[in-house]
């Protein structure tokens, strides 16, 4: 694809330092589902909002993805300071992605830009909570629940240490830091990612084990489609060693 070119069913919102801004239809069943999920809190929170509560809650959704923007931001303005151009914010079902061009060229810089959009994320979330702290009810408090949920969800989620997610950026660096081979970093990645694919898969079980109670199918779901992720993006680093092994060579 080139570099301009941009996906099929996708919104391309604005260009900002000469990075488009992209939102993918898929994004609509997201919000969606945000607004079937929040449109009982929202009523909760405000009696006699039932007639909106739907577009309440697809305004929740589209606060989540804007969170999401500036967990990607946060990527791209810490790359353009390491000199790579950064073509494109790509915000999808499956979350955001940053398109940047080129490498890091240490570690360090790739720790400093894997863990710009969590910090970001968690700064935000801790904010929202101190709003939401100090407001008893009211759209205002659905709104910073909203900003709450989705920012430390993402932060948090986000530092699991396995690729495709920013927390197995870190392990790479690690790795890279301490061996001083790229090939190595992301071998290491990648059996690290796929040591936390088989972690999530047991926790269900755990929860069970421990709380004598049926894990539910939401839990299920979300531990399953996290393994599946991880060790898809593991996959990806281990692969990514192996095509790399020769240039140290």
């Amino acid at each position: 694809m080139a570099r301009d070119a941009v996906p099929p069913g996708t919104l391309v919102l604005g260009r900002g330092a000469a990075t488009r801004v992209e939102v993918s239809a898929s994004c609509l069943l997201v919000v969606a589902l945000l607004a079937v999920l929040f449109a009982p809190r929202a009523v909760d929170l405000v009696p006699g909002l039932e007639a909106a509560a739907l577009l309440v809650g697809a305004a929740v959704g589209v606060l989540v993805y804007a969170a999401a923007l500036l967990h990607e931001s946060a990527h791209a303005l810490v790359a353009r300071r390491h000199g790579h151009a950064v073509p494109a914010i790509r915000l999808t079902a499956a979350g955001g992605r940053t398109a940047v061009d080129g490498t890091s060229a240490t570690p360090a810089e790739e720790a400093v830009t894997a863990a710009a959009g969590p910090a970001v994320s968690l700064a935000l979330g801790l904010l929202a909570l101190a709003g939401r702290l100090a407001v008893d009810g009211g759209v205002a408090a659905l709104v910073l629940e909203a900003l709450v949920v989705a920012n430390l969800v993402i932060g948090l989620l986000d530092l699991l240490p396995a690729a495709p997610l920013d927390g197995g950026r870190l392990v790479r660096a690690a790795a890279w830091a301490v061996t001083g081979s790229v090939p190595r970093s992301y071998l290491a990645a990648g059996w690290v990612g796929r040591g936390v694919a088989g972690v999530l898969v047991l926790v269900p079980f755990a929860v069970a084990a421990t709380t004598g109670r049926t894990p539910t199918l939401t839990l299920w779901a979300a531990c399953l489609l996290l393994a599946l992720l991880a060790w898809a993006g593991s996959s990806a680093q281990l692969a990514a060693a192996a095509a790399r092994a020769p240039e140290e060579h």
